[in-house]
Protein backbone atom coordinates (compact mmCIF):
# COMPACT_ATOMS: atom_id res chain seq x y z
CA UNK A 1 0.00 0.00 0.00
CA UNK A 2 1.00 3.67 -0.01
CA UNK A 3 2.55 3.39 3.47
CA UNK A 4 4.90 0.72 2.12
CA UNK A 5 5.74 2.91 -0.87
CA UNK A 6 6.51 5.84 1.43
CA UNK A 7 8.73 3.61 3.58
CA UNK A 8 10.63 2.43 0.49
CA UNK A 9 11.05 6.00 -0.72
CA UNK A 10 12.36 7.12 2.68
CA UNK A 11 14.67 4.13 2.97
CA UNK A 12 15.95 4.77 -0.56
CA UNK A 13 16.72 8.36 0.42
CA UNK A 14 18.60 7.27 3.54
CA UNK A 15 20.64 4.76 1.53
CA UNK A 16 21.35 7.41 -1.12
CA UNK A 17 22.70 9.76 1.55
CA UNK A 18 24.94 6.90 2.73
CA UNK A 19 26.18 6.37 -0.86
CA UNK A 20 24.60 2.91 -1.04
CA UNK A 21 23.34 3.66 -4.54
CA UNK A 22 22.39 0.15 -5.64
CA UNK A 23 20.16 -0.50 -2.64
CA UNK A 24 18.73 3.02 -2.84
CA UNK A 25 17.76 2.40 -6.47
CA UNK A 26 16.03 -0.86 -5.54
CA UNK A 27 13.93 0.87 -2.89
CA UNK A 28 13.08 3.78 -5.19
CA UNK A 29 11.97 1.37 -7.90
CA UNK A 30 9.85 -0.60 -5.43
CA UNK A 31 8.24 2.63 -4.23
CA UNK A 32 7.58 3.71 -7.82
CA UNK A 33 5.85 0.44 -8.70
CA UNK A 34 3.59 0.72 -5.64
CA UNK A 35 2.75 4.39 -6.25
CA UNK A 36 1.88 3.65 -9.86
CA UNK A 37 -0.30 0.69 -8.84
CA UNK A 38 -2.26 2.69 -6.27
CA UNK A 39 -1.98 6.18 -7.67
CA UNK A 40 -4.74 8.07 -9.36
CA UNK A 41 -3.88 11.62 -10.38
CA UNK A 42 -1.28 13.83 -8.79
CA UNK A 43 0.62 12.55 -5.75
CA UNK A 44 2.99 14.62 -3.64
CA UNK A 45 4.68 11.38 -2.57
CA UNK A 46 5.25 10.27 -6.15
CA UNK A 47 6.58 13.73 -7.01
CA UNK A 48 9.12 13.42 -4.17
CA UNK A 49 10.09 9.96 -5.39
CA UNK A 50 10.70 11.18 -8.94
CA UNK A 51 12.90 13.97 -7.65
CA UNK A 52 14.77 11.68 -5.24
CA UNK A 53 15.36 9.06 -7.92
CA UNK A 54 16.63 11.61 -10.44
CA UNK A 55 19.05 12.99 -7.84
CA UNK A 56 20.26 9.48 -7.06
CA UNK A 57 21.27 8.84 -10.66
CA UNK A 58 23.15 12.15 -10.80
CA UNK A 59 25.06 11.28 -7.62
CA UNK A 60 25.68 7.74 -8.81
CA UNK A 61 26.86 8.87 -12.24
CA UNK A 62 24.37 6.69 -14.12
CA UNK A 63 23.94 8.88 -17.19
CA UNK A 64 21.24 6.95 -19.07
CA UNK A 65 19.16 6.44 -15.93
CA UNK A 66 19.66 10.10 -15.01
CA UNK A 67 18.36 11.21 -18.39
CA UNK A 68 15.29 8.98 -18.26
CA UNK A 69 14.55 9.93 -14.66
CA UNK A 70 14.71 13.65 -15.39
CA UNK A 71 12.59 13.12 -18.46
CA UNK A 72 9.96 11.38 -16.35
CA UNK A 73 10.16 14.13 -13.71
CA UNK A 74 9.73 16.80 -16.38
CA UNK A 75 6.69 15.03 -17.85
CA UNK A 76 5.07 14.77 -14.42
CA UNK A 77 5.78 18.44 -13.70
CA UNK A 78 4.20 19.42 -17.02
CA UNK A 79 1.24 17.11 -16.53
CA UNK A 80 0.38 18.79 -13.23
CA UNK A 81 1.57 22.32 -14.03
CA UNK A 82 0.41 25.05 -11.70
CA UNK A 83 0.65 23.10 -8.44
CA UNK A 84 1.81 25.01 -5.38
CA UNK A 85 2.79 22.27 -2.93
CA UNK A 86 6.35 21.94 -1.69
CA UNK A 87 7.19 18.60 -3.39
CA UNK A 88 6.10 20.08 -6.72
CA UNK A 89 8.17 23.21 -6.17
CA UNK A 90 11.20 21.15 -5.16
CA UNK A 91 10.73 19.10 -8.33
CA UNK A 92 10.83 22.33 -10.38
CA UNK A 93 13.98 23.44 -8.56
CA UNK A 94 15.60 20.04 -9.08
CA UNK A 95 14.82 20.24 -12.82
CA UNK A 96 16.24 23.78 -12.95
CA UNK A 97 19.50 22.66 -11.34
CA UNK A 98 19.68 19.69 -13.70
CA UNK A 99 19.15 21.90 -16.76
CA UNK A 100 21.85 24.28 -15.54
CA UNK A 101 24.29 21.40 -15.06
CA UNK A 102 23.40 20.17 -18.55
CA UNK A 103 24.34 23.59 -19.94
CA UNK A 104 20.84 24.82 -20.80
CA UNK A 105 20.47 28.29 -19.31
CA UNK A 106 17.09 28.96 -20.91
CA UNK A 107 15.57 25.74 -19.56
CA UNK A 108 17.09 26.30 -16.10
CA UNK A 109 15.75 29.83 -16.03
CA UNK A 110 12.29 28.68 -17.12
CA UNK A 111 12.09 26.06 -14.35
CA UNK A 112 13.33 28.51 -11.72
CA UNK A 113 10.75 31.07 -12.84
CA UNK A 114 8.01 28.44 -12.54
CA UNK A 115 9.27 27.58 -9.05
CA UNK A 116 9.30 31.26 -8.07
CA UNK A 117 5.71 31.75 -9.27
CA UNK A 118 4.61 28.61 -7.42
CA UNK A 119 6.32 29.80 -4.24
CA UNK A 120 4.63 33.20 -4.55
CA UNK A 121 1.29 31.41 -4.82
CA UNK A 122 1.71 29.38 -1.63
CA UNK A 123 -0.57 30.26 1.25
CA UNK A 124 1.17 31.37 3.36
CA UNK A 125 4.17 32.36 1.27
CA UNK A 126 7.45 30.82 2.44
CA UNK A 127 9.56 33.97 2.11
CA UNK A 128 12.84 32.23 2.99
CA UNK A 129 12.22 29.53 0.38
CA UNK A 130 11.27 32.18 -2.18
CA UNK A 131 14.49 34.10 -1.53
CA UNK A 132 16.56 30.90 -1.80
CA UNK A 133 14.97 30.06 -5.14
CA UNK A 134 15.56 33.55 -6.53
CA UNK A 135 19.16 33.42 -5.26
CA UNK A 136 19.62 30.09 -7.05
CA UNK A 137 18.41 31.73 -10.24
CA UNK A 138 20.82 34.64 -9.73
CA UNK A 139 23.66 32.14 -9.27
CA UNK A 140 22.74 30.36 -12.51
CA UNK A 141 22.60 33.69 -14.34
CA UNK A 142 26.07 34.52 -13.07
CA UNK A 143 27.37 31.06 -13.98
CA UNK A 144 26.15 31.57 -17.55
CA UNK A 145 27.44 35.16 -17.64
CA UNK A 146 23.91 36.60 -17.89
CA UNK A 147 24.80 39.72 -15.90
CA UNK A 148 21.74 41.81 -16.80
CA UNK A 149 19.37 39.04 -15.82
CA UNK A 150 21.31 38.39 -12.62
CA UNK A 151 20.93 42.06 -11.73
CA UNK A 152 17.21 41.99 -12.51
CA UNK A 153 16.62 38.92 -10.34
CA UNK A 154 18.85 40.32 -7.58
CA UNK A 155 16.47 43.31 -7.44
CA UNK A 156 13.63 40.84 -6.79
CA UNK A 157 15.54 39.56 -3.77
CA UNK A 158 15.91 43.09 -2.45
CA UNK A 159 12.26 43.96 -3.04
CA UNK A 160 11.13 40.66 -1.47
CA UNK A 161 13.36 41.29 1.53
CA UNK A 162 11.77 44.69 2.07
CA UNK A 163 8.34 43.11 2.62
Amino acid sequence: DITCANANNNLGLILYYHSDFEDAALHFEEAASIYLKHGNGYSENYMMLLSNRASLYVGWGKESLRESSYSELGEYLDLYAGRRDLPYIQGLENMAAFQASAGSFSQAEAFYLRAIEARKGMDPVDHEGLLRTIQSLVSVCEEFNEKEKASLYREQIQSSGDK
